[in-house]
């Protein structure tokens, strides 16, 4: 957002694109489609729920779609660890593309879905990510995580 209007987002035609997220892919080479559907006989219906239903934290785990659960299993699951890493890779990533969008950044606010777990996982987000001064804090007023 600059001056209250919508400069970019991570999606695009679908939730699909962009940042991953429990259980959608994000961003995937078109060409993975065509791919598939010669190697392994994938349909467009099943390639659907595949990225929208059966990707994400859910695909990278392979256990659960939720941040909390992949959370409190992340030191004994290296899937979990895996999914959580990729997770914040990925929104590190749109992090700084939308920052270049946008010229620069003043504060970063995870959305309410995020929040809840935001203090555990923001700082690997945040990590380098060239603010002067830049910290990761909780907002315990208003339950959100700002950088």
């Amino acid at each position: 957002m600059r001056d209250g209007k919508s400069v970019d987002t991570s999606m695009s035609f679908t939730p699909t694109a962009g940042c991953q997220w429990s259980t959608r892919s994000g961003d995937l080479d078109p060409g993975l489609l065509w791919y598939l559907a010669r190697t392994e006989g994938l349909d467009a219906r099943r390639f659907n729920e595949m990225v929208n239903f059966q990707s994400g934290l859910l695909g990278v785990s392979e256990t659960s779609s939720d941040m909390q659960d992949l959370l409190v299993r992340e030191a004994q699951d290296v899937r979990a660890a895996e999914a959580i890493a990729l997770f914040c890779y990925q929104v590190k990533k749109w992090d700084r593309r939308l920052r270049g969008a946008l010229g620069g950044l003043d504060t970063l606010v995870f959305s309410p879905v995020a929040s809840e777990d935001a203090p555990r996982f923001a700082p690997r987000i945040c990590a380098g990510a060239g603010i002067p001064g830049n910290r990761a804090e909780a907002q315990q007023n208003a339950g959100e995580m700002r950088a």
